[in-house]
C-alpha cells in the first residue's frame, strides 16, 4: 500500500500539530527538554534544506549563464552566414517552366 503522501502532491507542505506548537497535554519539565530538541532538530533540517537549495540556484544560474554564451555565439555565426550567403537554403534560382 502507498503511503498517503506519495499520492497527494504537496501533502508533505501541510501543518502537523508539531509545527502549529498544539499539544493534547500540558507542558511538563520533561516535554520542554524534549521540545527544545525537536525545534532544534527542525530547525537544523530547514537551515541544510536552505544550503541545498542556494548551492541548486547557483548551478542554475551557472548553466543559464553558458546556455546564453551558447546562444550569443550560435546568433553570431548564424549571422556571419547569412552576410555570406543571402539565399540561406542554398537553392539559385530556379524557373519552372510550364508548357502547353
Amino acid at each position: 500500500m502507498l503511503k498517503l503522501g506519495t499520492n497527494l502532491p504537496g501533502i508533505h507542505d501541510l501543518s502537523s500539530l508539531e509545527t502549529l506548537g498544539k499539544r493534547s497535554i500540558p507542558h511538563s519539565v520533561k516535554s520542554a527538554y524534549l521540545a527544545l530538541f525537536m525545534a532544534q532538530q527542525h530547525k537544523d533540517r530547514l537551515l541544510t534544506e536552505r544550503e541545498r537549495l542556494d548551492k541548486k540556484q547557483k548551478q542554475i544560474n551557472g548553466k543559464l549563464v553558458l546556455i546564453k554564451r551558447e546562444i550569443d555565439h550560435l546568433k553570431e555565426l548564424v549571422g556571419k552566414a547569412e552576410k555570406n550567403n543571402p539565399n540561406p537554403t542554398g537553392e539559385k534560382n530556379k524557373r519552372t517552366v510550364i508548357s502547353y
